[in-house]
This record gives C-alpha cells, structure tokens and sequence, in this order.
C-alpha cells in the first residue's frame, strides 16, 4: 500500500488531463485545451517514473541503465512546466505575450537541452535508490537539480503571475475562485521546487540524492496537484458551493432572528411577573429574577 501511494500524483495529473479532455468539445480555445492534456500527460508519465516503486523495478531489471530513468522523469517534468506559460498565452488576448513567446521557447530549449548534458557528465549512478556521483561528478549532478528547480519556479512564476493579473480584474464568481486556486496550487507548486534544492545539497554534502519522489517532494506535488484540480474544474463545483453557503446563511440568518423574537417575549414575560423591587434592579438579562429581588 506503501508503494501505491508514490503513484498518487501521476492518478491526479491523469484526472485533470482527463477532465479537460472531456470539456474540449465545449471551449473555443481547441490549442489550449490540447495543450493542458499534453500537461497532464507528461506530468502524470513523470510522476510515475519517479515513484521509488518505479525506480526499484528499473534498477532490477536494468541495472546498468538505471539511472536513465531518473534523468526521463525529470525531463518530462520540466517539459510539462515549460507548456504552463504557453497555456496561459493562449487563454489570455493577444499582446504582450507574442513578444515573450519566442524567449519562453528559446530558455525552454536550452534548459531541456543543458540539463540532460549535466546529468550526463556527472556520471551518476543508481545505487539502493540513490542516484550518485563522485568526484567532479557530484558538481554537475548538483549543477542538474539546481537548473531543474530554477526552470520550475521559473515557469510556475510565469503561470501564477499572469493568472493572478487577470483574476483580478474579474468580478466574483467560479472563474475568478477557479483562477485564485490555480495561482495557490502554482504557489504549492514552488514549495515543491524549493524543496528540491534539498536534494542539490544532498549531492554536495554526501555526494547523492534520492532517485525517487521522497514523502515531502510526494506530499506537496499530490497537494498541488488537488489544489490545481480544484481551480480547473470550479466551474462544476462553484455554483454548488455558493448554494450550500447561501443556505446556511439563511438557516443562520433565520436562527439569530428567532432567538431575538424568543428573547423580547421573556423580557416581556419577566417585566409582567416580577415584583416591584426587581423592576428597579435592572433588566431581567443581567441575572436570574431570584438574585434581582435581591440587588436593590
């Protein structure tokens, strides 16, 4: 059950490349929404290269190309980040992003193409489910993690940023809570990628890091994942969310007006049977009508 839970994420990404698939014949943005199955795709086929169950298995039955997987899993990884931005522009009106579009491809490009020669030079080696590099190597190992966490905030910025922008300027409603939860699952996305300078230092203090996802890389990419699905698909649950919260403020509002109906009759009820020197020791609230007998 242990090793299950390491495909968690992979099961999320595959939810919301499946829901997007199936609202694609609904939305006018056709390129986006392939776009965002092409996302779940890659990010889903990473996270299930990464998880340790994964990684154990390759390094069974491929023990002299192991390491191979871990350096797929992040490059799908940084593949499936490198399309947020994309999706983005392609949501949002023409202007300012077809200025940027040629320089998110090129640093795209480069990074998808320096990171592989890094993981290369460094020599790395699967061993017991850590990927290790001595020497010189453990330099250029540490060189990978650290321009594989630089691209995802990099790309995760650029997601959150411009979708913060434009929720802004929408009025209340399931687009802009859809939009405000992708930018908190963009923020949970950046823990994840700061989480991973853990492994840079791992390299460079004991020459090797975790091959796999560890339970804190784990648990916050299922949280930003949840996180993200739940802002994708508010259009669903948004109208019924607001429902319940209007309902339960009328029940509320209804529950504080009968109580103030109930206690103006016993106020009445106290005034009409207490005696004299009870009228003159205050309202019948400020204590039981035996104690206000006795207060003047």
């Amino acid at each position: 059950m242990k090793a299950l839970t390491g495909y968690l994420p992979a099961v999320v990404a595959l939810g919301v490349g499946w829901y997007e698939l199936l609202l694609a014949r609904d939305r006018r943005q056709e390129r986006a929404v392939r776009l965002l199955c092409l996302f779940a795709l890659f990010l889903a086929t990473s996270m299930a290269v990464l998880a340790p169950a994964t990684m154990d298995a390759v390094d069974r039955a491929l023990p002299r190309h192991s390491e191979l997987a871990h350096l797929l899993g992040r490059e799908l990884e940084m593949a499936a980040l490198a399309l947020l931005p994309a999706v983005v522009g392609r949501l949002a009106p023409r202007g300012p992003w077809e200025a940027r579009q040629r320089t998110h491809l090129a640093v795209s490009a480069a990074v998808l193409t320096a990171a592989p020669v890094l993981f290369l030079l460094s020599g790395a080696d699967l061993t017991a489910g850590r990927i290790v590099a001595d020497g010189r190597g453990g330099y250029a190992l540490a060189g990978f993690g650290l321009l594989f966490a630089a691209f995802s905030l990099w790309c995760l910025w650029g997601l959150a940023a411009r979708v913060h922008r434009h929720a802004r300027t929408l009025p209340p409603g399931p687009l802009r809570t859809g939009l405000r939860l992708i930018v908190a699952g963009a923020a949970t996305g950046a823990l994840w990628a700061l989480w991973g300078l853990t492994g840079v230092a791992n390299v460079l203090l004991h020459q090797g890091q975790g091959a796999g996802q560890d339970p804190v890389a784990l648990l916050l990419g299922t949280a930003c994942l949840l996180i993200s699905a739940s802002g994708v698909t508010a259009a669903r649950w948004a109208p019924a969310a607001s429902a319940v919260r209007r309902f339960g403020g009328a029940v509320c509002a209804g529950y504080r007006a009968l109580e103030r109906r109930c206690g103006r009759r016993w106020r009445r009820r106290c005034r009409g049977t207490r005696p004299d020197g009870a009228a003159r020791a205050g309202p019948c609230c400020s204590g039981t009508p035996e104690l206000a007998l006795y207060a003047g």
